[in-house]
């Protein structure tokens, strides 16, 4: 078989393997991922996670819809395909891998990609705003009886990561500010005041509570995030976050994405100096959120769930 001449040919070096099985999927091949955790046994499981991984992801091609793509198309998907490589290359080790949280963000991760890579355009009739307000006020119920006291912070940051997680084409207004990423048209336009005029959620300062809401609104919510049962599970695996540690996983896959934009690999170090050359977040590298480990960590769980 081509498959196994391919493999045999292979050293041990991890990197190139991946790099092979990256390479035969984008092109078509059958590939028999037994195949190649019987030829290289002492890299099994890191190959597994890597197939698992893989596997869930559309292919470049077809997120180019068939189009022929141009120059700028072209060193987009060589970017993402630099970036995939960048973080997948370097995997976890095997007690993380036996975390159950690592297998269930992982597995989180691969859905919502599924999902961001079928998800149609909305087609009705109800305004962009009137649905900012539904999904905002619906993340505002979901992390309620999680936390003691639901910020607009918060809110705001598990709106932008959404948006990252599944594109709904809705909370696309974000601007890098000193808390991270925030979007000052949910709070003066549109998703507050619609949210508050209809009965959904009330502001309190800084906070925002959940108010009763009716099966037509859940009926709203559902056709507007096409999956409620897959949105509540990423919102409430983010409502296990601290406020500041939902401030830097914003703020980190901002970074990352800009950073594989840009055709950059994505490490903690570029991270880092990503925040370095902004004026605006800068400061942030002096808070324990920011440290080289922390961000090394908050990757580690961005990439599992393919926010970075």
């Amino acid at each position: 078989m081509i498959l196994n001449r391919t493999v045999s040919a292979l050293n041990d070096d991890l990197d190139q393997i991946k790099q092979q099985l990256l390479s035969d999927f984008e092109d078509g091949v059958s590939i028999d991922i037994a195949a190649w955790t019987k030829r290289f046994p002492a890299h099994r499981e890191e190959l597994l996670d890597y197939w698992m991984w893989l596997s869930g992801t559309p292919l470049l091609r077809e997120m180019d819809m068939g189009q022929s793509p141009g120059a700028d198309d072209k060193i987009a998907q060589e970017a993402v395909r630099r970036a995939c490589l960048a973080v997948s290359t370097n995997p976890p080790g095997r007690e993380a891998r036996q975390d159950p949280e690592f297998k269930e963000d992982r597995d989180l991760g691969a859905e919502l990609a599924l999902l961001r890579a079928a998800l149609s355009p909305y087609v009705g009739s109800a305004s962009k705003e009137f649905r900012r307000a539904v999904v905002y006020a619906w993340i505002v119920h979901i992390l309620s009886p999680q936390r003691p006291r639901v910020t607009r912070l918060a809110t705001q940051k598990v709106a932008y990561l959404l948006e990252e997680a599944i594109g709904l084409g809705l909370f696309t207004e974000h601007e890098r500010k000193p808390l991270g990423p925030y979007d000052h048209t949910a709070k003066y336009r549109d998703a507050e005041p619609i949210a508050q005029k209809g009965g959904w959620i009330q502001v309190k300062g800084a906070s925002l509570e959940p108010k009763k809401v009716d099966a037509k609104f859940e009926g709203y919510f559902r056709r507007y995030v096409r999956s409620e049962g897959l949105v509540r599970r990423f919102i409430t695996r983010l409502a296990k976050l601290t406020d500041e540690e939902l401030e830097a996983w914003a703020t980190i896959a901002w970074a990352g994405q800009a950073l594989v934009a840009a055709g950059k690999p994505v490490t903690a170090d570029s991270v880092r100096g990503f925040l370095e050359s902004s004026a605006i977040w800068r400061s942030k590298l002096r808070r324990d959120n920011f440290t080289a480990d922390r961000i090394a960590d908050a990757l580690a769980k961005l990439s599992l769930l393919r926010l970075v």
